[in-house]
């Protein structure tokens, strides 16, 4: 048996993204979390840090003028920022609770933001952000908060993780020559998803890059598990009472196909069992794919399409 190692992987980056999800999944009047948008310099790209552990890209904003480092992640529908930031920095801000149905509210807040500020290209304004514990993700990449797709989204974009960018088109087209289409839809849940095949059996993907490595249920990995490879998981901690260790199995290696012009070869998932998780959608594209390639998405077209930056087109295995 190979197994190898590590700090950090998909489970704890991935569980954490989902549980980030299930939030995003029915919150009520989405219009809330909707930014009103004052363009400055759209046509000028964000540099972006790019964490060398996770693979995982953010930037640093100003949230009322507050500065903070903010996760580009596609995989959230909506914007978090860290609790105890939130505590910190505006301890006066009236809280409301969030509502996910005509009656039921969860034990987590959101508040009014009044302005959101990204460089000198855009800002952000008058729109609810919402307030979650991130601690676990702190432990692993130095960000305040998550911009999700009602932010990210605000207008046509391409994320280019090889080039440590990320630029907005409000007005002007791409040029696109080079980038490949693939079939993507917007989930009634918000997300952004992706339609493959694997052996010829069709399988929606959540488009994640805030997660290192792509995963999927078990269930839905046509090749099955993996006889060879595994991964012995170690969470590091700063007590040897809280050390965390957990074999994950990997999806036995098989291309995705997203279309004609979009392959992925090789892949070999991580096979997160989430039996009795009540959840849309269990398989994401994390960015031990993604970040090989120029990223295109437009919401409001419902676009999606990629072009590859290296001549490389295997996953970055753990």
């Amino acid at each position: 048996m190979n197994t190898r190692l590590i700090k950090l992987s998909a489970f704890w980056c991935s569980l954490f993204v989902i549980a980030i999800a299930t939030i995003g999944v029915a919150l009520s009047n989405q219009d809330l979390y909707t930014p009103q948008l004052d363009w400055q310099n759209p046509s000028r790209p964000l540099h972006l840090k790019i964490h060398p552990e996770t693979q995982l890209a953010y930037v640093e904003v100003r949230i009322n003028n507050v500065p903070c480092n903010m996760l580009i992640d596609t995989g959230a529908v909506n914007s978090f920022l860290h609790q105890d930031f939130v505590d910190k920095h505006f301890p006066d801000a009236p809280k409301q609770p969030i509502q996910v149905g005509s009656d039921v509210f969860i034990d987590t807040t959101m508040f009014l933001i009044d302005q959101l500020s990204v460089e000198d290209i855009v800002t952000m304004k008058s729109f609810m952000i919402i307030s979650l514990d991130l601690s676990a993700v702190r432990e692993l990449i130095p960000i305040d908060g998550i911009l999700g797709l009602n932010t990210l989204g605000a207008a046509p974009f391409i994320f280019s993780p090889s080039k440590q960018t990320f630029q907005w088109y409000p007005s002007q087209n791409p040029d696109l020559n080079q980038f490949s289409p693939a079939r993507m839809y917007r989930g009634l849940n918000g997300f952004v998803l992706v339609r493959s095949k694997i052996q010829n059996k069709e399988v929606d993907w959540i488009l994640d890059t805030g997660a290192t490595y792509t995963s999927i249920q078990p269930y839905l990995w046509p090749p099955g598990e993996s006889k060879h490879h595994q991964i012995l998981l170690q969470r590091a901690t700063s007590t040897a009472s809280q050390s965390y260790t957990k074999t994950i199995k990997k999806g036995e290696s098989a291309p995705i196909v997203l279309s004609d012009k979009i392959k992925f070869s090789n892949i070999s998932p991580l096979l997160i069992d989430l039996k009795g998780e009540n959840l849309p959608h269990t398989a994401f594209l994390g960015m031990d794919i993604l970040k090989y390639y120029d990223i295109y998405i437009d919401l409001k077209s419902q676009t999606f399409m990629l072009h590859l930056q290296t001549d490389k087109t295997t996953q970055s295995h753990p």
